[in-house]
């Protein structure tokens, strides 16, 4: 299945990852990083959501600390930003998920002093 692929490949990365094994060691007990059913519950969540558009284990793997975040917002972050910033795609937030760790308000502020408004 599908969906059991890519939570074999997510694993794949993640025990790859240096980023990814210091902070499971450096997490506290009870913490999501230490819970396996918990972190593969949030990357099949996250996949139904965004699958399609977003490489979801990719995005984990770079950013464990989106695992402290529902994929409810993750979504309600990941759709502001699309509106706010329609040139971004999902293979920018494959690329660099730290976007959806920001404020979408703040990343179009750094968008607009980096690009200029538009009409400018």
């Amino acid at each position: 299945n599908d969906e059991d692929e890519m939570i074999q490949r997510f694993w794949r990365l993640w025990a790859g990852n240096a980023h990814c094994r210091h902070t499971v060691t450096h997490s506290p007990r009870g913490s999501i990083f230490r819970d396996s059913d918990a972190i593969e519950a949030a990357v099949r969540r996250l996949h139904r959501y965004l699958g399609p558009m977003v490489d979801v284990p990719k995005a984990f793997m770079r950013e464990p600390e989106l695992l402290r975040v529902t994929a409810e917002e993750v979504v309600r972050r990941t759709v502001a930003l699309k509106t706010l910033l329609p040139f971004l795609d999902g293979r920018a937030f494959h690329l660099a998920p730290g976007l959806l760790m920001v404020e979408p308000a703040v990343l179009v502020a750094a968008a607009e002093a980096l690009l200029g408004r538009p009409g400018e």
